[in-house]
């Protein structure tokens, strides 16, 4: 019984979820995620590296591929300056919200 009980809330929460259309994210939930990326120092300044995504959002793009490719270069322009300190964290959590909103955003026809 006990473990029926959490199923059953998984379960239902699941099929819930279905249920529910996903609206993009927009430019001020991308930030609220983005900023608050746990880098576990404090010398990483999650704001300056987040916002370089934000032209992202705030241009409309031709379509997801372009979108997505947006957020690479963005990712690969870091890539040298982050990828031995906790900043990469932030940089690829970035990367992840903007291509989010890409997929959402400029869904494949």
């Amino acid at each position: 019984m006990r473990i029926f009980v959490p199923v059953a809330i998984i379960l239902v929460t699941m099929a819930l979820a279905g249920c529910v259309t996903a609206n993009p994210i927009d430019e001020s939930q991308f930030r609220g995620f983005c900023y608050q990326t746990d880098t576990g120092k404090e010398l990483c300044d999650n704001v300056s590296i987040c916002n370089q995504y934000l032209p992202i959002m705030n241009q409309p793009q031709q379509d997801q591929a372009q979108c997505l490719k947006a957020c690479q270069d963005v990712d690969e322009s870091f890539y040298m300056a982050n990828t031995m300190n906790a900043c990469q964290n932030v940089v690829d959590s970035g990367r992840d919200w903007c291509q989010r909103y890409c997929r959402q955003t400029y869904p494949q026809k």
